[in-house]
């Protein structure tokens, strides 16, 4: 992933300051199945590396809420 501006970095950044968190990523999602984009904001690059295990880890979670029909 590049680092700097991107197409919804203000957003995510604004949201950082809103809610006082460390990350913010924010899912566009097309209507068409695989067409999506992202962007994130964060003070710490670093926290960047976990990205990909926290989104894993989200997934998990939304899988398992429909499975128990919590969705």
């Amino acid at each position: 992933m590049p680092f700097g501006p991107g197409k919804y970095g203000a957003n995510a950044e604004e949201l950082i300051k809103r809610f006082g968190t460390k990350l913010c990523v924010i899912i566009m999602i097309g209507d068409t199945p695989g067409s999506a984009s992202f962007d994130c904001a964060t003070a710490d690059p670093a926290m960047l590396v976990s990205l990909p295990e926290i989104l894993r880890n989200t997934a998990a979670k939304i899988e398992e809420n429909f499975r128990r029909g919590k969705l």
